[in-house]
């Protein structure tokens, strides 16, 4: 796999990447015209859809036929999943200049931004039991500390410090 690497300046005219609380915002609210902020919150959605899939799938008591609907509807899902990803990275690639000063980041946006909304939703299902609750206080500090590792990668990208990869290797696990 050939990896070209990416920008760390913006072109002129295009919206910088957003900052971490905008994306987090947009997985409850949609993007409003920006093309990343739109592609996180269709992210949030089609995670959410996952879960509810996976729930079937891990039911002891679901008949075959609501086995494979659900396993059908998750690769369906994966494949919107891996649209969304590229979506994000295809915007990147367009919005910044090849930079070649900085170290190479080990995944692009598109892939940040994925784990950070299956982060998201799995913190949104822990929502429903008590704050003190170890398993939900890990979730958001999970979650947490994606979204400060998001907010130093753009900064790095930026500033020339990081380097994006042009794609991820092919079979991540996302299926058409």
């Amino acid at each position: 796999m050939t990896t070209i690497v990416l920008p760390a300046y913006p072109t002129a005219g295009a919206p910088p990447l957003p900052a971490g609380r905008k994306v987090l915002l947009a997985f409850q609210v949609c993007g409003g015209g920006d093309p990343v902020l739109e592609a996180a919150h269709e992210l949030a959605v089609l995670h959410l859809a996952r879960a509810d899939t996976a729930h079937v799938l891990g039911d002891v008591l679901a008949d075959d036929a609501s086995i494979a609907t659900a396993a059908r509807a998750q690769r369906h899902l994966d494949g919107a999943i891996g649209r969304q990803v590229a979506r994000i990275d295809e915007h990147v690639l367009s919005a910044v200049h090849v930079h070649r000063g900085g170290a190479l980041h080990t995944e692009t946006v598109g892939a940040l931004i994925d784990r950070l909304a299956r982060a998201w939703q799995y913190s949104q299902q822990l929502a429903v039991l008590p704050v003190a609750d170890a398993r939900a206080q890990g979730a958001w500090s999970a979650l947490a500390e994606l979204v400060d590792a998001y907010d130093d990668l753009v900064r790095d990208v930026h500033a020339g410090r990081r380097c994006l990869p042009r794609s991820q290797i092919a079979g991540t696990g996302r299926a058409e």
